[in-house]
């Protein structure tokens, strides 16, 4: 503490009072070298030095825990303000590591949505490849049914020429059979006509 004083600028044992002190130290102490003795005069001199010494230590101790009282006060709202501080960046920290998860869990969300729809995405990929080849197929199908109703068509327009033809042939020889029938009929009329009138004659 003594240390202390004795660097302060504003300490009373500094500068020209340092000077009167020691002169007055040296003024009231003893000269054991001269003489043994001290008169009641320098006894309370040197009591009254001692005094006014002790009060100027008393006062800058005093003055010490004041300006140590202000720092701590300082140090103690100073420590607040860093707790609140640490408090604030702690919250704050805690809802940025609750929108890191949340974000997080977004993330995982949307990479299962968008996996699901490129599953989803090929299996319309694989139904629509599964159609055009059915559309395919039937379309082969269809060509080759009209290449068969065509070569049927043309069978059957050669079978109902044919059928034509069979039938013009059949007209012509159910007339001439008709014709022959006739003319059968007739001949036999003629000759029963005449068997007839020969029996008549005789």
């Amino acid at each position: 503490m003594n240390q202390a004083c004795q660097h302060c600028p504003s300490n009373p044992l500094n500068g020209p009072r340092s000077l009167r002190r020691s002169a007055s130290v040296s003024s009231i102490r003893p000269h054991y070298d001269t003489d043994l003795s001290m008169d009641k005069h320098d006894i309370t001199e040197y009591l009254a030095t001692i005094e006014r010494l002790e009060d100027l230590r008393y006062r800058e101790v005093a003055r010490l825990q004041a300006t140590l009282g202000s720092h701590g006060e300082e140090l103690s709202k100073r420590a607040q303000l860093c707790d609140a501080e640490i408090i604030s960046l702690r919250e704050e920290l805690g809802y940025q590591k609750q929108q890191n998860i949340a974000v997080e869990n977004l993330a995982a969300e949307a990479e299962k949505t968008i996996a699901n729809m490129q599953q989803h995405i090929r299996r319309l990929v694989y139904q629509l490849n599964s159609m055009r080849n059915k559309k395919e197929q039937f379309a082969d199908r269809i060509d080759r049914l009209g290449n068969t109703n065509t070569v049927l068509l043309k069978k059957n327009k050669a079978i109902a020429m044919e059928t034509d033809e069979f039938k013009h042939e059949m007209n012509a020889a159910n007339s001439s059979l008709m014709d022959a029938i006739v003319r059968e009929k007739e001949k036999a009329g003629l000759a029963l006509i005449q068997r007839d009138l020969e029996r008549a004659r005789c």
